[in-house]
């Protein structure tokens, strides 16, 4: 870990692994990382040439221009999201394949300012990831916009049933009520209310012949054998135990994993944080060859203040 200076009123993070951002307790957005669709949304973050704006990558963390009353932020690979306390979000980045979800199917043009998100103003949380991403509503709805990712091998990213990009928020084909979302680079994740999730797209990242498996499908279906979950993320699912559950195997815990309170994950890292301030990483045996791996000690007040709540049912 490298500690980020000039920062000490954080309340959220979030990461593509290319670009980061940090929401500050005053509810402005700090960016930095790579910015080759403007998803720094700076201008200060641009070379002008010949009359051009020319992306750069920024290794100062630089204020996100027209943000405030941010109450959580999102990273795409080539966007950027802010959930504002009105429950508006707004977007910024890349203007590809309905990725801004303000109504414009555009392919060149930048979002270098914070675009409005079309038609919602009750969202409660946000996820990105990849070219999409999702906004939970007050009413347990969920919404998905930008690349749905069809084609051969991959199945529909936006869970709306149809294969296909999408400029407006479009409606996830849920039954019931969520609780709370993610999403990896080729799926989303749902918590419901009743401790089960449901999940879409190609959870696990690729496509086995025949699509047996329950894990390819463009509308949500039951993640099996998960049952009081409290807490998703890309790929892994935290249950009220305290074990852990990954999305290839959801049947069986992490071995070496209990007394878990948080989770995160991407499609190569897995991290759990325990009761006692432990964080543990696993992953991709290339970077994790030796299996789970006690990266920090963060401490018991970090662990209780991290701690997933269960949801209200």
């Amino acid at each position: 870990f490298r500690r980020v200076d000039g920062i000490s009123d954080a309340v959220a993070v979030a990461t593509s692994g290319t670009h980061s951002l940090v929401l500050r307790r005053d509810g402005t957005v700090l960016a930095w990382g790579e910015n080759t669709n403007g998803q720094i949304g700076s201008e200060r973050a641009l070379q002008r040439k010949f009359g051009r704006a020319f992306p750069v990558s920024i290794e100062t963390p630089l204020p996100v221009d027209g943000i405030a009353g941010a109450v959580a932020i999102a990273a795409g690979h080539w966007h950027s999201a802010a959930l504002l306390a009105d429950g508006t979000i707004r977007t910024w980045g890349s203007g590809e394949r309905g990725i801004p979800g303000d109504g414009r199917m555009d392919v060149t043009t930048y979002r270098l300012s914070p675009a409005v998100v079309a038609g919602i103003d009750n969202a409660v949380a946000i996820a990105a990831n990849s070219l999409h991403t999702f906004a939970l509503l007050a009413d347990k709805t969920v919404r998905g916009w930008g690349c749905g990712l069809g084609g051969p091998g991959f199945y529909g990213v936006l869970g709306t049933g149809r294969d296909g990009d999408s400029a407006v928020p479009a409606p996830v084909a849920l039954g019931t009520k969520a609780a709370a979302i993610a999403t990896g680079v080729n799926s989303g994740v749902v918590l419901l209310e009743d401790g089960t999730v449901q999940a879409w797209g190609t959870p696990t990242g690729f496509y086995e012949r025949g699509g047996n498996r329950w894990m390819n499908s463009n509308v949500p279906v039951p993640v099996p054998e998960v049952r009081d979950a409290i807490a998703v993320s890309p790929y892994l699912f935290l249950l009220a135990d305290g074990t852990v559950r990954t999305i290839e195997r959801p049947g069986s815990p992490v071995p070496g994993v209990a007394g878990a309170v948080a989770v995160a994950s991407d499609h190569v890292n897995r991290y759990a944080l325990l009761e006692d301030g432990s964080l543990v990483g696993w992953g991709h045996p290339r970077w994790w060859p030796q299996g789970v791996t006690k990266v920090a000690d963060l401490g018991r007040d970090t662990a209780r203040a991290f701690a997933a709540r269960a949801p209200e049912r």
